[in-house]
């Protein structure tokens, strides 16, 4: 499970790397500990104040059944109206 990981076994300046490389518009981490690494330790589920390049950040339950404790549906909604909005734009 992802919260017995080491902090240092997330490679965040890889992954900042291929963002700012791929340029994707969103990416969703589903791992709260994983978002963290990245985010910063006081982050919580939704959309992240922090971008990388042009890449919006958002943290959202994880789907896995270990995690059904914290799982709610509205970081998911609010994550799916977003990204079908960013798709409408996209191709205007």
């Amino acid at each position: 499970m992802d919260h017995e990981l080491p902090r240092d076994a997330f490679d965040v300046d890889g992954l900042r790397r291929k963002l700012e490389t791929f340029r994707p518009r969103v990416l969703a981490f589903t791992s709260l500990n994983g978002g963290r690494a990245v985010c910063g330790k006081k982050a919580v589920y939704g959309p992240q104040e922090l971008r990388i390049g042009d890449t919006e950040l958002w943290i959202v339950p994880s789907p896995s059944p270990a995690a059904m404790n914290a799982w709610t549906l509205e970081p998911w909604r609010a994550l799916s109206v977003r990204v079908r909005g960013s798709s409408a734009s996209a191709g205007s």
